[in-house]
């Protein structure tokens, strides 16, 4: 009987890539639709049990092996995202083990690292299923960027339409009641559709805003930087943190065109950026209050701690009560488990968002090293334009401070997707894009 449903399952889908292959449009909303759900995971569990984000990629983890098979297994080739994958199978067994030695559940500490090969399998089929759309002619970059155009379009819907951000709050809340504490930052937070509203959904944004700056700095094309501030203030309404990394990069990229080849156009377009920002704060102050004042406290937090040295609002958590390290023994192995919210406090009496505590409770020294240059190698490796390469790792570096990023979050997966773009097109001998 096995045999025969596994059969009957390759066959529907078989179908339905038959549909799909009988017009480009088809199949083009069919790439959008399938890269938003990659890309963005909204955990649909509020509607069915079976709709959680684990159960739904590991489903089309099966239909892509089913659906691609041999033509995965030789782009894995080409990424060269094999080693990777080994690595992680050796931080599972030491996390594992690691856990047992200490009591902690092992399944529930290592659903990150399988996580993380889970959503790179569905990453890399995205790649070539934009590849059978779109040939060698479009970048997965602009693929991504229009995504993220979507979801801010989502976003501006929800702002517009109250009623329609329930469905936001839906997905948030998992169809539970909310405690007091998130009840509070619904009136100015949570929109769009996705998961982890408050750091994986804005700052994906956000590294979409930093992608646009990257082609407009390849192309020169203005629509790029009009993209690039859509973007970047779509992040605004769930977390502060991606404008600051931002306005990191943005300077950079200021200096380098200061250096290199500054014109009148980047001029032109930076003056037209900062005056759509003014004009975009005054029209948020006008029609949301609350957004504006959170939006506007999270810069004078940051004025206050580069320039009075002065740890207020959210730095005094992230700068202060959430910063603690492991001791003794537990500083080179970890004890097994992270430390977030409620399980830090059963497990060592406190808990931290920061990604870094987070990891290194985990595993150790030898966990966060493995990890870290892991991650940083392939990338510096796989994408050549040095100044994006950097820029990117500073991105995700900068970020792993705000939540745990570098293990299987969504916004190093797209990082993943720009070398396996570079890597694949390095195979066939066309251009680099990046």
């Amino acid at each position: 009987m096995l045999n025969i449903n596994f059969f009957n399952l390759k066959r529907i889908f078989w179908k339905i890539k038959k549909i799909g292959g009988e017009s480009l449009k088809m199949k083009k909303i069919l790439l959008i639709i399938y890269g938003f759900y990659v890309i963005y995971l909204p955990n649909f569990l509020a509607i069915s049990p079976l709709l959680r984000v684990s159960i739904v990629s590991t489903f089309l983890l099966l239909v892509n092996i089913l659906v691609l098979n041999r033509k995965l297994r030789e782009y894995m080739k080409f990424v060269k995202i094999i080693p990777v994958f080994c690595i992680y199978f050796s931080l599972i067994i030491y996390i594992g083990i690691i856990a047992a030695l200490n009591g902690l559940p092992i399944f529930e500490n290592i659903q990150e690292e399988f996580s993380f090969i889970i959503y790179a399998l569905n990453i890399l089929a995205l790649l070539i299923y934009h590849r059978k759309v779109y040939g060698s002619e479009k970048e997965i970059g602009q693929f991504l960027i229009l995504i993220g155009l979507i979801q801010t379009a989502i976003i501006f819907l929800m702002l517009l339409i109250p009623s329609f951000k329930d469905f936001a709050v839906l997905i948030y809340s998992n169809g539970d009641e909310l405690d007091y504490g998130l009840q509070s930052i619904l009136g100015f937070r949570i929109y769009g559709i996705g998961s982890s509203y408050t750091v994986m959904l804005p700052l994906l944004q956000g590294i979409f805003a930093v992608l646009s700056l990257f082609f407009y700095d390849k192309y020169e094309e203005n629509k790029y930087i009009v993209y690039s501030l859509i973007l970047i203030f779509s992040s605004v309404f769930n977390a502060r943190t991606p404008v600051f990394i931002y306005i990191v990069i943005l300077i950079a990229y200021l200096v380098k065109w200061s250096v290199n080849r500054w014109n009148l156009g980047k001029t032109s377009a930076l003056i037209l950026l900062f005056l759509s920002a003014l004009t975009a704060g005054r029209i948020i102050s006008k029609t949301n209050a609350d957004s504006f004042k959170w939006i506007t406290s999270g810069f004078e937090d940051l004025s206050n701690f580069l320039f009075k040295k002065e740890i207020t609002g959210n730095f005094n958590a992230l700068a202060g009560s959430q910063v603690f390290f492991p001791e003794k023994w537990t500083i080179l192995f970890g004890i097994g488990s992270t430390v977030a919210g409620k399980k830090g406090d059963a497990l060592v009496g406190q808990g931290s968002d920061i990604g870094y505590i987070n990891h290194w409770f985990k595993g150790g020294l030898i966990y966060v090293v493995i990890l870290y240059i892991t991650h940083i190698r392939y990338i510096f490796k796989g994408i050549n334009n040095r100044f994006l390469s950097v820029g990117l790792i500073l991105y995700l570096l900068i970020a792993n401070y705000k939540g745990e990023i570098m293990v299987s979050n969504m916004i190093l997966l797209i990082v993943y997707l720009l070398v396996f773009e570079n890597r694949v097109n390095q195979k066939y001998n066309l251009k680099i894009n990046y």
